[in-house]
């Protein structure tokens, strides 16, 4: 129907509200499941819901609202200025209309609706930068999603602390803008019925509004019917993908294409792990967004067919419809009013499954995720991999998941570490500084009081494979937030003690594994500084292994001979030559003065060994 030609003023203003209504409702729906759903899940599990309901933390449901109208107002305020400015002075409108028309085109853009109060929609304004670029930004800020520009807004100075999902949907966001524009200028360059007859500076304008307007608006200020099928079928493209998630946009969603686009570029080349930005992506994810490309893909296909046997029209028109429909766009070839009642109520609910269904599945696929273990491969010595590998063979390379509470300088590289080697990392924290430094660094970071079982068990620790207390400077915390672990009976705990006292009272906890991390070091720099000892490591039971230089006994002759561990005690397991690598010993290894050995033993026969002349 004509919009200002069927409705009257009553009715325009009817339709505005349901508009405004309904993209208020679909933010908040989008954005509320996520924060609503993640409460419900492990961090597994949110790793999974994250693909389609992707919220920007653990916020509360006023916040979320607060939040999603506040942008509402101010974007939509913003363009309808600008709009009745344009109406008024460019086109002679009275104050009254120009107010009226701003209003109206910024809430149906902001919301990605696509009415407009002029019978051939916006085609009137195809040259015109002032009406077609606002409207053109609204689109694209609603359909970016509340949590990006919660978090664009929060952090636009940082990018670095951007977090996967907003760097996904920016990043594709402007590649597939891009790409549209110069596909449909190209393909419509010369095209008389649709860019043809305009300027050059003009087409180009025209080929990037409709390029956003695809992703998912459906205003248009160029013939849709008049286009070249080629140009259907690339818009047919970037509706079936849409915006991001939690916002006005429909489709599949940005991120849920860039899930399958870096899975297949990883098959290409013969990886065998997801990652994105420096993160490592959840298998979980891999199947929910394959699952639900493939049951679109299946309802679109199904649609398509059905269509075809009911009506006369051509393939490449009723793929546009319904792909337009399902991605909730409003684009029209012109055949919508010729289809048989049955064809336009396949459309309807089409439209609604579409505008429901990706986030609504991606929840209930998120919902059905089972905890399983992950194997990484893990490359190179670190602290991290020492503390869960030095204490027990059970704790070995089985660790997919880890918790570190308290991210200070030893629980935050600790926590950095572990995500570098490809292990699923949950960082938790009282301040909200640290927990917004360590944004976008950690795949998940969250501020909450550690010594609240119940918080704990929202945050599902009893899931992990580890648990690391790094707290230090609050004894009563640390010691209140490993008992309140310990109760889990699950994950193996790794605590952090700045005393002897501290570490004393864990150890009567049932920690199996208290680390001193300054004692520690400040024992390992102390043999350092004595200059004859270039690197130490101490062990359990009295064993430590240290890097230095062969004293003058044990030179110039095969180490066969020498009778070490008669004579000192101690094996001198490896040696590196100048400018060469570490290699084993062996019998009939020969040592020099400028040669560097690893000499292992007990304590005090090792140290008496690399302090020998």
């Amino acid at each position: 129907m004509d919009t200002p030609v069927f409705w009257s003023g009553f009715g325009q203003v009817v339709i505005l509200v349901l508009i405004q209504i309904g993209g208020f409702g679909v933010m908040s729906f989008g954005t509320l499941l996520g924060v609503l759903t993640a409460r419900r899940l492990g961090l597994k599990s949110r790793i999974s819901a994250a693909a389609e309901t992707k919220s920007s933390g653990f916020g509360d449901v006023r916040r979320v609202l607060v939040g999603v109208l506040l942008i509402s107002v101010i974007v939509e305020t913003v363009l309808a200025l600008i709009l009745a400015v344009r109406f008024r002075a460019g086109y002679g409108y009275g104050l009254g209309d120009a107010v009226w028309h701003g209003v109206f085109h910024s809430i149906s853009s902001f919301n990605n609706a696509g009415f407009a109060l002029y019978s051939d929609n916006l085609m009137g304004f195809v040259g015109d930068p002032w009406i077609c670029l606002p409207i053109a930004a609204a689109v694209i800020i609603g359909g970016l999603g509340f949590p990006v520009l919660f978090e664009l807004g929060r952090e636009y100075r940082r990018p670095i602390l951007w977090s996967m999902h907003t760097k996904l949907v920016v990043v594709g966001s402007a590649v597939l803008l891009a790409g549209g524009t110069v596909f449909l200028t190209a393909v419509e360059w010369a095209n008389p019925a649709t860019l043809g007859g305009l300027h050059p500076a003009e087409r180009v304008l025209a080929g990037f509004f409709q390029s956003v307007i695809t992703r998912t608006a459906g205003f248009n200020s160029i013939d849709i019917a008049q286009m070249d099928p080629v140009s259907w079928l690339g818009m047919d493209i970037l509706m079936f993908i849409g915006g991001g998630p939690a916002g006005t946009a429909g489709g599949l969603k940005i991120t849920t294409f860039a899930v399958l686009f870096f899975i297949l570029s990883t098959e290409l080349q013969g990886g065998t792990a997801v990652n994105i930005f420096g993160k490592r992506l959840s298998r979980a994810v891999h199947r929910q967004a394959i699952t639900v490309v493939l049951l679109a893909i299946a309802l679109v296909t199904g649609s398509t067919m059905f269509l075809m046997l009911i009506t006369d029209f051509g393939q490449e028109r009723i793929l546009f419809e319904v792909v337009s429909a399902f991605a909730t766009v409003g684009l029209s070839t012109g055949i919508t009013a010729g289809m048989p009642p049955a064809g336009q109520l396949v459309l309807i609910l089409l439209m609604f499954v579409g505008r429901l269904g990706p986030v609504t599945l991606g929840a209930a696929l998120a919902l059905r995720e089972r905890p399983c273990s992950m194997n990484t491969p893990r490359k190179g010595p670190s602290l991290a991999r020492n503390i869960f590998s030095s204490h027990s063979a059970a704790a070995s390379d089985k660790a997919s998941s880890v918790v570190v509470i308290g991210l200070g300088r030893f629980g935050g590289s600790l926590a950095l570490e572990l995500e570098a080697q490809g292990t699923e990392v949950l960082g938790i924290d009282a301040s909200e500084e640290i927990v917004q430094s360590y944004n976008g660094r950690l795949t998940h970071v969250v501020r909450a009081d550690s010594t609240k079982e119940e918080a704990l068990r929202q945050l599902s620790v009893h899931e992990f494979d580890r648990a690391v207390v790094g707290i230090g400077s609050d004894i009563e915390a640390s010691i209140l937030t490993t008992s309140r672990i310990l109760k889990f009976q699950r994950p193996q705990i790794w605590a952090k003690a700045i005393s002897e006292p501290h570490a004393e009272i864990l150890g009567q906890l049932g920690v199996e594994h208290v680390i001193r991390p300054e004692h520690d070091m400040g024992k390992r720099v102390a043999h350092l500084v004595l200059g004859s000892i270039l690197d130490y490591v101490e062990f359990e039971d009295d064993f430590v292994m240290i890097r230095t230089s062969p004293p003058s006994a044990v030179r110039d002759r095969p180490l066969g001979v020498l009778g070490l561990r008669d004579k000192f005690g101690v094996t001198i397991v490896a040696v590196k030559r100048p400018g060469g690598t570490w290699g084993h010993t062996t019998a009939q290894t020969v040592l020099y003065d400028d040669d560097q050995i690893i000499v292992q033993g007990s304590k005090s026969k090792a140290e008496r060994f690399s302090t020998m002349p």
